[in-house]
């Protein structure tokens, strides 16, 4: 699809997020028409039109997109409907591809990758053809209006540490804040371009600093631009403040790693005397947290040792709990206790004692099948992991790790029989997101008697009817989807995938779905873009072998019933109905 150049970088980079964290919540494309519901700060209703592979109109009700820009909810939306389309293409093509050489799909991020390098080179293809001078010249206008690339080139090609740079840089970054607060507030429309800056100044201009030893200044302004995050008053509901925040963290972790033992003391001043009110409300705890993990005595890290111990001994089961660091996130504390050992000095024997005592706790096994695998000893591997299965039976979150690491090992040791029997109960208990252990174990299936058999007892015993419902499409087991999506309470969703395929095995069946689903639908809708998402299932029907005349009834209906929804009345005229 040729759609990545309407969005700026850091839009699509956020957008792509927001597709791979599962915030595109519902999805429905039909006649170059796609409509979705995207979760953000709200839930927000995205619109997008296509001629081919080109996008000629996009809506979205966010902010953002009302002030006349493309937003990240369009974006996801279009990395969805990418995931989407290859999926589909996967399953229609895949016995005609089956005795080919396997091929694998390319994901929404391979394909924005490939874009980015196939631009870089067409960039660099065009600036070889312009003179030399020609260059010269169009880089003194760039650098003549743009400060900002002025001291990028400064620091990278002409580098002299003063008085004058440093005042530059500081003029440079308070420009960054003036670009975008108005009024002493950063709107929501504007957030994430102000912290998207704020990041960029932190990797090109304090990171050269750091990589020239300039120690002092990269400390300097990157407290400026902590203090500037800490401080603003912003519409943050997205949270991108977080990433400036992180990467002070980072860069402070640099400066003192570099730095000798004079100014660490200095450093370590610092971070004390600002530990509370230099910043506003949690962001004081990344002051913490550096204090700590960088300055901490002895005493400190065994109160801090105490301190988790009381947090473990009152977990019951194999499941440890996590803690929140404001920086690392979500982390283990029995990991985190291990850490502080080492940092304590304690010896390989101390820690080694220590896993073996809370070996009940899941992280420690796996950390022990890690090693094991690093060292090539599959045999202890399988053997953890077989002990673990049994150990944390009703966790199925780490079951189903446990299974797929066992498939992998299988298949790596080329024990065909253990890997048939592991991938066999793999899908006939666990939600699949693709079907690709499908694939390789029909690969080592030669007889299609018994192919069938373990289709058959995958489709009775897995429950997680998206997967089944895709099995059974890939396996062309028609009549089963159809009786699946019927009698499921979601059945219109799982149509909605399958739809290109079954409204021409079985279209009488696919008409009746629809039509029931916007019986009730019809009742409830009471705005335009409800109105809107049952034209395009009117349209839908239409597709269908003798649906024309049937979604003409319902539409004719519908103008008797509902003719003073003048807002539904105006989408069937634009919808052809």
């Amino acid at each position: 699809m040729k759609w990545y150049n309407l969005f700026r970088q850091h839009i699509l980079d956020r957008g792509i997020e927001y597709y791979e964290d599962g915030y595109v919540t519902e999805f429905a494309y039909s006649d170059n028409r796609i409509t979705s519901l995207v979760d953000g700060s709200d839930t927000y209703d995205v619109e997008i039109e296509l001629d081919g592979e080109d996008v000629i109109d996009m809506h979205c009700s966010c902010p953002h997109a009302a002030d006349g820009h493309n937003c990240k909810h369009m974006a996801a939306a279009l990395f969805k409907f990418e995931e989407i389309l290859a999926h589909q293409d996967a399953e229609m093509d895949y016995d005609a591809a089956e005795g080919d050489e396997e091929q694998e799909d390319i994901t929404p991020l391979e394909a924005l990758l490939e874009l980015t390098n196939k631009r870089k080179a067409e960039a660099v293809e065009l600036v070889s053809q312009i003179p030399e001078d020609k260059v010269r010249e169009l880089l003194v206008g760039f650098v003549l209006a743009d400060e900002g690339l002025k001291n990028k080139l400064s620091l990278q090609y002409a580098f002299k540490m003063n008085s004058k740079l440093m005042l530059d840089l500081r003029m440079e970054l308070d420009q960054i804040e003036r670009n975008y607060c108005s009024r002493g507030f950063v709107d929501w429309y504007h957030a994430s371009d102000f912290t998207s800056d704020l990041s960029a100044f932190l990797d090109s201009r304090v990171q050269l600093l750091i990589e020239k030893d300039c120690l002092k200044q990269a400390f300097e302004l990157t407290n400026r631009v902590f203090f500037c995050i800490g401080n603003v008053d912003m519409d943050d509901s997205d949270g991108t403040s977080s990433g400036v925040l992180d990467c002070c963290y980072e860069f402070w972790k640099q400066i003192i790693e570099k730095a000798d033992e004079s100014f660490k003391q200095e450093l370590k001043v610092w971070f004390e005397a600002h530990r509370t009110g230099y910043v506003l409300d949690f962001m004081d705890e990344y002051i913490e947290e550096i204090l700590f993990e960088e300055f901490a005595t002895e005493e400190d890290i065994i109160e801090e040792i105490q301190k988790l111990d009381a947090i473990i001994d009152k977990c019951k089961g194999t499941d440890c709990g996590r803690l929140y660091s404001v920086h690392y996130g979500s982390e283990n504390p029995v990991l985190k206790r291990i850490e502080y050992m080492k940092k304590k000095g304690c010896s390989e024997d101390e820690i080694r004692a220590y896993k073996k005592k809370n070996r009940r706790f899941y992280v420690i096994r796996e950390s022990e099948i890690a090693d094991a695998m690093a060292a090539g000893d599959y045999e202890t591997a399988i053997n953890i992991l077989l002990e673990s299965k049994t150990l944390d039976l009703g966790n199925q979150e780490q079951i189903k790790k446990y299974s797929e690491k066992l498939i992998d090992i299988y298949k790596e040791t080329g024990d065909i029989e253990a890997f048939c029997k592991e991938s066999i109960y793999f899908l006939e208990t666990f939600w699949q997101f693709d079907l690709k252990y499908v694939t390789a174990l029909k690969s080592c299936i030669p007889e299609k008697e018994q192919w069938e058999r373990i289709v058959d007892g995958i489709i009775a015993k897995n429950k997680h009817v998206e997967f089944v419902c895709r099995l059974l499409n890939k396996e062309k087991r028609y009549e089963q989807l159809m009786t699946k999506i019927e009698n499921n309470f979601d059945g219109v969703r799982l149509l909605d995938e399958h739809e290109k395929v079954l409204r021409k095995q079985m279209p009488d069946r696919v008409i009746k779905v629809y039509s029931d689903y916007l019986v009730k639908a019809a009742d409830v809708a009471n705005d335009r873009n409800k109105y809107k998402s049952l034209m395009i299932y009117l349209k839908k029907i239409s597709a269908c072998a003798g649906g024309k005349e049937i979604a003409k009834e319902i539409a004719d209906t519908w103008r008797q019933v509902y003719k003073r929804r003048s807002a539904m009345m105006d989408e069937m005229r634009k919808m052809g109905f």
